[in-house]
């Protein structure tokens, strides 16, 4: 089975830093723990053995936006054919 291709988008990766950059200031111990656990599971999307959400809170949304929670986090993921973004 072809694994899908996870492709960040910059705005993305700059709230990812962010949250990031957040969670270090209140815990410098477990920032790490939270950055693993969250980049685990958004490479897992490649599998596509998972099935998430559609994001409820997106307008218009034809089923391609999708979400998780994680950690108290909530990651919303679009989805085209092939790849995530």
């Amino acid at each position: 089975m072809e694994k899908r291709k996870v492709t960040w988008s910059k705005q993305a990766t700059v709230e990812f830093r962010a949250a990031i950059k957040y969670i270090r200031q209140d815990s410098e111990q477990n920032v790490d723990k939270v950055k693993e656990s969250i980049l685990n599971k958004i490479n897992a999307l490649a599998d596509d053995s998972v099935v998430y959400r559609k994001d409820s809170y997106k307008n218009n949304n034809d089923g391609n936006y999708l979400y998780f929670e994680l950690l108290r986090l909530r990651i919303v993921i679009m989805q085209s054919r092939k790849k995530y973004l």
